[in-house]
């Protein structure tokens, strides 16, 4: 991800989630959102269980709950920057139709909003169905990008339109310092991400 800009600083709020469906996930869930993780795999792409430990500890990974057991999780980042990404978010199969998803959106809105942030964005990969809740959710469609699976949609939502007025959401393109072609982060094996293209991180593995 492209350095940013210096941020203000915002009063984060830490408070539990304020719908009974979500509730902040803890140590003992750990297992439970590596495990959704895992059968999600392709749609959500692999964080490592320490790096999903780590934000967890942070309170940045909620669950919904059905009859008091998990039935989902979201996973975003730092409330204290203007946009607050998603970065995963799956129900599980048999709880998709129970507004647990919404629930858990609703909360990071309600959330995100108090701490002072002025938007919430996400990337989609474009074939998957998940783009219409996103829609259905409130998100607009900003633009797409390249990604490593296919095309992913850029979605944003703005929390407050008329302090946000000047707000801009940030981009994942750049330039390749390799052959100078558009791209985004291209991630290798250990997490770590380059800001080489796929074909010259391909290129560079070969050799």
């Amino acid at each position: 991800m492209p350095p940013q800009n210096p941020r203000p600083c915002h009063t984060v709020s830490t408070s539990a989630p304020s719908n009974p469906l979500v509730t902040p996930a803890t140590e003992a869930d750990l297992a439970y959102v590596v495990s959704l993780q895992k059968r999600h795999a392709d749609a959500l792409g692999f964080i490592p269980r320490m790096a999903l430990l780590e934000k967890i500890s942070l309170n940045q990974i909620t669950l919904a709950r059905e009859n008091g057991d998990p039935a989902g999780f979201l996973h975003h980042g730092s409330l204290a920057r203007p946009e607050v990404r998603v970065f995963q978010a799956a129900i599980q199969y048999d709880a998709r139709r129970r507004h647990l998803g919404m629930a858990l959106v609703d909360d990071l809105v309600e959330r995100a909003a108090d701490a002072g942030a002025k938007g919430i964005s996400l990337r989609c990969l474009s074939f998957l169905e998940a783009n219409q809740f996103w829609r259905a959710a409130g998100f607009r469609l900003l633009t797409t990008e390249p990604g490593a699976k296919g095309t992913l949609n850029v979605w944003v939502k703005k929390l407050d339109v008329n302090r946000a007025r000047r707000f801009a959401f940030s981009s994942r393109i750049h330039r390749c310092p390799g052959c100078g072609a558009p791209t985004t982060d291209t991630w290798v094996r250990g997490a770590r991400r380059l800001t080489f293209c796929p074909a010259c991180v391909a290129a560079a593995e070969n050799n």
